[in-house]
Order: C-alpha cells, then sequence, then structure tokens
C-alpha cells in the first residue's frame, strides 16, 4: 500500500542515490547486508551515512510493497508488447497504459525511479549498469505477475516484462512527459 511515509521514503532515497550512486558500480546488483536492510525497513528514516547499497535494496524493497504496476495490469502490459511490433506503436502504447493503468502515485513513483534509472545508465562507463543490466534487476520489482497466473504464462512473460522495463527507461521523456 502506498501510503504517505512510504511514499516520502522512495523519494528520499531515489535522492540519496542520485547525489551519491550513480558512479557505484554493480549498483542494484550488489546485494547489501540482509539484517542492515531488514532493521532499516522497521525504521522511518535513514541514517546519514547511509551506505548506497542499503539504500539501493532499501529502496527496491519499498518499490516491491507499492506494486509500480498493479498485479492486475500485468497482463494488459504483457499483452500490448506483444500486439505492437514496430518500437514507436508499442512506446506509445505502453504510454497510454501507463497513464490509464496507473494510479497517478504509481505513476509518479515509477516516472521517478525511471528518470533515476535513465540518469544511471548514462554512467554505465563507470557503473556497468546498462539499460540491460538495470531492466533485468528491476523488472521483477516493477511488473510482478498476478498470484493466479500460471508459471508457463509467468516464464513466457520473463523477457517480455525486462523489454518493457527497458522500454520505460529508454523512453522515459516519450513514456511520462
Amino acid at each position: 500500500m502506498a501510503t504517505p511515509a512510504l511514499v516520502a521514503r522512495i523519494h528520499r532515497l531515489l535522492e540519496i542515490l542520485d547525489e551519491r550512486g550513480l558512479k557505484t558500480q554493480g549498483l542494484y546488483r550488489v546485494a547489501a547486508s540482509a539484517s542492515e536492510v531488514k532493521l532499516l525497513v522497521a525504521s522511518e528514516s535513514e541514517p546519514p551515512n547511509l551506505e548506497i547499497a542499503v539504500g539501493a535494496d532499501l529502496l527496491k524493497h519499498c518499490m516491491r510493497v507499492i506494486q509500480p504496476v498493479p498485479r492486475e495490469s500485468y497482463v494488459r502490459f504483457v499483452a500490448t508488447h506483444k500486439d505492437y511490433t514496430d518500437h514507436a506503436s508499442r512506446a506509445y502504447a505502453v504510454r497510454r497504459l501507463v497513464w490509464t493503468e496507473l494510479s497517478l502515485v504509481q505513476r509518479e513513483l515509477l516516472d521517478a525511479l525511471c528518470a533515476h534509472l535513465n540518469k544511471l545508465a548514462f554512467y554505465c562507463a563507470h557503473n556497468k549498469m546498462t539499460i540491460d543490466n538495470l531492466a533485468v534487476c528491476w523488472a521483477p520489482l516493477i511488473f510482478q505477475p498476478p498470484v493466479d497466473l500460471d508459471a508457463a504464462a509467468i516464464y513466457a512473460g520473463v523477457k517480455v516484462v525486462v523489454a518493457l522495463t527497458r522500454m520505460l527507461i529508454s523512453e522515459h521523456a516519450l513514456v511520462f512527459d
């Protein structure tokens, strides 16, 4: 559930990661201490000396809780990606879904996250996190399948949700502006 406190925390974490983490190698790929993240999940604030890896894992936890794309929209996003073969039409169709399927809070958080990831990809020579790497890390958190979806359908959708995530990052301005 997107409580105001959780939304504010996500924005603070994105700000911290933008300020101090853009050149951190393997950001979102290198795991932090699970016990440190667990302690911070229960806390309402971040320490001023927050380790970047801990902040990144805490952000992933928060986004998993928020579900930027609702589970009930998963199938429509996957189908839309499959229905359009050319990049431009697909991008506009995804944009339409983002603006019609997501709540204002979900859209604003996904916008902020994808802007951050786009910025992070700009520094890939330093951090080794290309758009493809970021899409692989973030797709399962952004696009969580419905709980009643069968395993074969989930497996078939893996490449599609990675491609959708890649599009949300690389076409950020087109999708969210």
